[in-house]
């Protein structure tokens, strides 16, 4: 937390900006607070593992900045990466790819968090952790198919909504470790998401702990009704319980642990002060149940005492969002999260008093999918309406 508000005080202020004047919390977009960030810290952290010549310059009389681009941020941290840490890539240029597409769609509190103003790298190895176990993943059989686009919004990212950053539980590999032989011989991703959504409920993932020089097992996922958002993340889930958005973050963690596609879906408001969500995960070796999006499949989240519902088709609580769907309405309408969408995904937690703040802050990215689902499943009360995406939002 401290290091929080040292990081939330140096951008507030205008002289930790390089633009004359102006502080980062001002910038017009996401691209620009990260780069303003970045140049916060230019002479004394990064420029001397920048590409030729000074990237982070201002000309005064104008008052306008002169800028990096993603391109040369991402190239930044990856030489610093290398030459501070060992950090050495087996193809350089996915890894480029890689990190400038994190850092271009990055939250702006996640760059605070990675350019932040004690110089702790804690979030940027926790970001080359989550590269290197993605780009590994594509070596998996049915992985390596995987569109380059689908890789970088929906197993590259080491989020999903706003849940907390798991910096220090470091999900993936734990993940990766206890699935990666589990699922290496799937023909399919439907397979490997089968075999991880039967084996999570069993699975004690954060390892052993020691009571009395005893070791006993850690907790499995378990099951735990109105925990939204208070334990969303993986390691809170895992150590407190989750209810439907917590356990769909597990179980998507998982699944992109091992290199299969998946996001969040669901209604952010079904009735008032009700939400639901679940997982979509990605297999273009059949159709799914969407006519705009066929490549996408549907499970809902699992758990020790509530194994989920079925798969490609709604379960009780997604039927309860289609009933209560309501034409041109933000909250009560289908959405799935997407790491690179410029459009806003409210969630109910985040459209209160506040909700300027998290829209700023912690923006998520989302796909409407209102006509999609209410095209395959139908809407309304008695879920008879077909609504297209047109007539939907």
């Amino acid at each position: 937390m401290k290091q929080f508000f040292a990081s939330l005080l140096v951008l507030v202020l205008a002289d930790a900006s390089p633009c004359p004047g102006r502080p980062c919390f001002s910038a017009d977009s996401d691209v620009e607070f990260i780069a303003c960030s970045f140049c916060a810290q230019w002479s004394e952290k990064w420029q001397p593992f920048a590409p030729a010549g000074s990237i982070c310059t201002t000309t005064p009389a104008a008052h306008k900045c002169i800028q990096p681009s993603t391109a040369q941020i991402a190239e930044t941290l990856l030489t610093y990466g290398e030459v501070n840490a060992g950090m050495y890539w087996s193809n350089n240029t996915a890894a480029m790819m890689s990190m400038q597409h994190l850092v271009q769609h990055m939250p702006r509190r996640d760059a605070m968090a990675l350019f932040n103003a004690e110089g702790s790298d804690a979030f940027l190895m926790f970001i080359f952790e989550h590269m290197r176990y993605a780009l590994l993943s594509r070596g998996s059989g049915y992985a390596r198919s995987i569109p380059d686009d689908i890789f970088l919004d929906y197993v590259l990212p080491y989020s999903f909504l706003n849940e907390k950053r798991d910096v220090e539980f470091r999900w993936r590999p734990r993940f990766e470790q206890v699935f990666s032989d589990l699922v290496s011989n799937s023909s399919n991703t439907t397979e490997a998401m089968r075999r991880i959504a039967d084996a999570l409920p069993d699975v004690a993932i954060a390892g052993v702990l020691e009571l009395s020089s005893m070791l006993v097992p850690g907790r499995t996922v378990r099951w735990k009704s109105e925990t939204s958002p208070m334990h969303m993340s993986p390691e809170q889930v895992v150590l407190h319980s989750g209810s439907c958005t917590g356990t769909a973050i597990t179980l998507a963690a998982a699944a992109r642990s091992v290199g299969i596609p998946a996001r969040i879906a669901g209604c952010s408001q079904s009735v008032q002060g009700d939400d639901h969500h679940w997982v979509e995960f990605y297999d273009d070796s059949y159709d799914g149940p969407f006519q705009n999006h066929f490549v996408w499949h549907t499970k809902e989240g699992t758990s020790a005492g509530n194994r989920g519902g079925p798969w490609d088709s709604p379960s009780g609580p997604m039927n309860g969002c289609l009933k209560y769907l309501v034409p041109h309405n933000s909250l009560n309408t289908m959405w799935a999260s997407s790491w690179s969408s410029s459009v806003y995904m409210p969630l109910q937690w985040t459209v209160g008093q506040n909700a300027a703040l998290h829209r700023n802050m912690s923006f998520v990215g989302g796909v409407n999918l209102c006509g999609d689902y209410c095209s395959a499943w139908g809407c309304g009360s008695n879920q008879t309406d077909k609504w297209s995406q047109a007539e939907c939002f």
